[in-house]
Protein backbone atom coordinates (compact mmCIF):
# COMPACT_ATOMS: atom_id res chain seq x y z
CA UNK A 1 0.00 0.00 0.00
CA UNK A 2 1.09 3.53 -0.60
CA UNK A 3 2.87 5.56 1.75
CA UNK A 4 -0.08 8.33 1.91
CA UNK A 5 -2.90 6.32 2.55
CA UNK A 6 -6.16 5.69 4.79
CA UNK A 7 -8.03 2.58 5.43
CA UNK A 8 -11.45 2.72 6.42
CA UNK A 9 -12.58 -1.00 7.90
CA UNK A 10 -16.11 -1.83 9.31
CA UNK A 11 -15.81 -5.55 10.98
CA UNK A 12 -18.65 -7.35 12.34
CA UNK A 13 -18.70 -8.57 15.96
CA UNK A 14 -16.65 -11.38 14.46
CA UNK A 15 -14.08 -9.45 13.42
CA UNK A 16 -15.19 -9.96 9.37
CA UNK A 17 -14.64 -7.51 7.16
CA UNK A 18 -17.88 -5.82 5.95
CA UNK A 19 -16.77 -2.66 4.21
CA UNK A 20 -13.20 -1.37 3.62
CA UNK A 21 -12.61 1.97 2.01
CA UNK A 22 -9.04 3.17 0.80
CA UNK A 23 -8.41 7.25 0.43
CA UNK A 24 -5.95 9.45 -0.02
CA UNK A 25 -4.01 10.97 3.71
CA UNK A 26 -4.29 14.16 2.76
CA UNK A 27 -8.73 14.00 2.93
CA UNK A 28 -10.33 14.72 6.00
CA UNK A 29 -11.43 11.55 8.01
CA UNK A 30 -14.92 12.24 7.96
CA UNK A 31 -15.53 11.61 3.61
CA UNK A 32 -13.93 8.23 4.47
CA UNK A 33 -16.02 7.83 6.87
CA UNK A 34 -19.07 8.12 5.15
CA UNK A 35 -17.74 6.45 2.01
CA UNK A 36 -16.79 3.29 4.37
CA UNK A 37 -20.78 3.46 5.31
CA UNK A 38 -22.01 3.94 1.86
CA UNK A 39 -20.27 0.69 0.54
CA UNK A 40 -21.80 -1.06 2.99
CA UNK A 41 -25.42 0.34 2.73
CA UNK A 42 -24.98 0.23 -1.04
CA UNK A 43 -23.73 -3.51 -1.08
CA UNK A 44 -26.82 -4.75 0.95
CA UNK A 45 -28.90 -3.11 -1.63
CA UNK A 46 -27.74 -4.79 -4.38
CA UNK A 47 -28.33 -8.16 -2.11
CA UNK A 48 -31.74 -7.60 -2.55
CA UNK A 49 -32.19 -6.69 -5.95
Amino acid sequence: MAKNTKRGILTGHKGIPLSVAVDGANHHDKKLVKRTLDIIIFGNLLKRI
